[in-house]
């Protein structure tokens, strides 16, 4: 199944291949990964070492997902692969918003009777709420989203002895604000935050490695845009993005 996010939108777009990697590690239109740009915003989340998605977002949040894989225009240049945007949802006159979970206990899980064993629990919600702050003027929106990870039961066996590992354990959390200025018919701003906290404990690259083999994280990124466009007249439009 796809994840809820913007990776998971990644593979909706033709000619993508399957990617395992759950990071964007993807080639479109004959490029390789590197060749590809992911845009949030507008403001660009491209792993610069790898090529592939630096920062995943929280599906809630999305209000429209473009892709170009030809004739990209020098806006949106510098690259060979695709280019793919996600424009973040604004407030708006009417309070509005929704909630999101989904449960996946290990419960649910078949009983597996093979030399390797391990059981999942993935527990995870989101929620949004856009509002308005001025009428026809000045709105906000925010969201957050949690994903816990457990994974227990890891052991193997291999030439009659097993091996078991410590329980591996993440927690991932997205929170987001976003504040939108209209002026009129000429002036629009936007102004956009977003923090995505991740913590990991007892990770195993193979439930064949030793138990010392674990290792953890505990990393924040932090993505931040403000954009004003200016309507000029009716063709013509002055962007200022940062």
């Amino acid at each position: 199944p796809l994840t809820r996010t913007y990776e998971g939108l990644i593979k909706m777009v033709p000619g993508v291949p399957t990617d395992t990697s759950l990071i964007g590690d993807v080639s479109i239109s004959g490029g390789t990964r590197q060749d590809n740009k992911f845009l949030l915003d507008g403001v660009n989340i491209t792993n610069p070492g790898y090529g592939n998605l630096g920062s995943d977002t929280n599906q809630l949040d999305i209000a429209d997902f473009n892709v170009k894989k030809g004739g990209i225009t020098a806006e949106f240049g510098r690259t060979m692969g695709a280019m793919i945007n996600a424009v973040t949802k604004s407030g708006t006159n009417e309070v509005a918003g929704s909630v999101l979970a989904n449960i996946s206990p290990q419960a649910f899980q078949a009983n597996n009777c093979c030399q390797t064993t391990q059981e999942t629990s993935n527990y995870n919600g989101q929620g949004n709420i856009g509002f308005p702050i001025m009428k026809d003027t000045l709105f906000g929106y925010v969201s957050g989203a949690y994903y816990d990870n457990t994974t227990s039961g890891q052991s193997a066996t291999a030439n009659g002895v097993t091996t078991t590992q410590p329980d591996s354990k993440s927690h991932n959390s997205d929170y987001f604000g976003k504040l939108t200025f209209f002026g009129g018919q000429n002036v629009l701003a936007n102004a956009g935050f977003r923090a995505l906290p991740a913590k990991s404990s007892n990770q195993f690259a193979s439930v064949y490695d030793a138990p010392t083999a674990g290792y953890g994280a505990d990393t924040t990124n932090y993505v931040g845009n403000v954009s004003v466009d200016w309507f000029v007249s009716k063709d013509t439009l002055a962007e200022v993005k940062y």
